[in-house]
């Protein structure tokens, strides 16, 4: 027994102290505050240590757990500070954030998406990436390959970290995120995101600008909750004076001529929302390249070149792709946008630094178009002022969205057969 004892006490001595794994990373930025994630080898209670310039430092604790998620509130809003994570009293390397600018500061962010399992390629996209010093990070879904598998997930973090410790990250979650509980669990707990009627969305106000993340990974996802909770967001930010420009981002996108195609259901349901409410741009991946589309009034951007392996283009799309494509390229890249006031420039870049394009606009006044009625989107109750509700075609617009789906989800299955994803 004596012995025993010796030996336990000789592996406690030298067994590794705890240390961090995944992170530092940043999420759900705010004018006043962030949160700070990070993952330990082992339960062990830690610190953030953080301050702004010409302010005395300050520390928040976290209790003895493996998932660690500090908020640090009472910031200033567009101000750089600096922070650190102590575990074991050993301190991670010093890094820096800024928290969500007021709405007359200009800012920017990135896209990028589809970074799944080809380190090599996913780590030529963040060595770039993370030149540009982005304040905010948006990524479009498809993270890992799959979900459950821890070893996906510390890949991501392991690449992500020269990016993720400096600017917050905002996800939609993918198919292969979604594929099984599992990882669908994974996805809200390293990202905070809880789920809403059983679907991953939310929304966040950032600058003078709207975000909003949808889930398109339901069956008939169209019919659900959703889509009126889309509607009252866009009628949020219509009505708020400071807010000048509406991004929305999910992983299968309205509009694409990759081999997957645009996603008919989304198309259907939500597109006219986009175009009533003057969406600026929505943001896509799930077709692994880039490509920038425009349908009434709305730019549509699949950025699915993140790491991925590369898809080309349809050689016969579908003729409402096909109309609204403006420009394709099958790269490893990302999208950066710069936000100043009324003005946006949105510049696509190859992984290896080469400019793909570049497109700027400009929003002088937003005007809200009453929507019609279209397949698959009965019109809203809530939509005050749009005109009373169309009673006596409910039933049929509802029916015709549901065959519009099931034609969706079948040519989405046959897609996912021949490309075997």
């Amino acid at each position: 027994m004596v012995h025993i004892a010796l030996l336990a006490a000789a592996l406690a001595q030298t067994a590794s102290p705890p240390s961090v794994v995944k992170g530092p990373y940043l999420v759900d930025p705010r004018p006043d505050g962030i949160t700070i994630r990070f993952e330990t080898t082992s339960p062990v209670a830690a610190e953030v240590r953080y301050a702004a310039p010409g302010e005395g430092e300050r520390e928040v604790a976290s209790a003895a757990r493996t998932d660690h998620a500090v908020k640090l509130v009472g910031l200033r809003p567009g101000t750089r500070y600096r922070y650190q994570v102590a575990v074991g009293g050993q301190p991670t390397e010093e890094q820096g954030f800024r928290t969500a600018p007021p709405p007359d500061v200009p800012f920017s962010f990135v896209v990028m998406g589809d970074t799944r399992s080809a380190e090599a390629d996913h780590r030529a996209v963040i060595a770039q990436l993370a030149g540009e010093a982005p304040d905010l990070v948006l990524h479009t879904g498809d993270l890992v390959a799959d979900g459950a598998e821890e070893a996906g997930w510390q890949s991501f973090f392991s690449v992500q970290a020269p990016l993720l410790g400096r600017a917050p990250i905002a996800p939609a979650i993918g198919n292969h995120e979604a594929q099984n509980q599992l990882g669908i669990q994974n996805f809200s707990r390293y990202f905070g995101v809880t789920p809403r009627d059983g679907e991953m969305r939310y929304a966040f106000t950032y600058g003078n600008s709207r975000f909003i993340v949808m889930d398109t990974n339901l069956m008939f996802f169209a019919l659900t909750a959703q889509t009126g909770w889309l509607e009252r967001e866009l009628q949020s930010a219509v009505a708020d004076p400071d807010v000048r420009h509406i991004f929305v981002m999910m992983h299968h996108g309205p509009f694409a001529t990759g081999p997957h195609g645009g996603n008919t259901g989304v198309r259907a349901a939500w597109a006219p929302l986009f175009s009533a409410y003057g969406v600026d741009t929505v943001f896509s991946g799930h077709d692994h390249l880039y490509e920038r589309l425009e349908h009434d009034g709305v730019r549509y951007v699949v950025s699915g070149g993140g790491g991925g392996p590369l898809y080309p283009r349809q050689e016969d799309p579908h003729w409402e792709d096909a109309r609204a494509s403006v420009y394709t390229e099958s790269v490893h890249h990302f999208v950066r946008v710069q936000v100043a006031g009324e003005r946006v420039e949105m510049a696509a870049v190859r992984a290896d630094g080469s400019l793909i394009e570049t497109v700027r606009w400009r929003i002088a006044e937003r005007r809200v178009r009453p929507r019609p009625l279209v397949s698959g989107a009965a019109p809203s109750p809530r939509a005050a002022g749009f005109g009373a509700m169309w009673i006596a075609v409910v039933s049929a617009a509802v029916c015709a969205g549901l065959a519009v789906l099931v034609i969706g989800l079948r040519r989405r299955a046959a897609s996912d057969g021949r490309n075997g994803r």
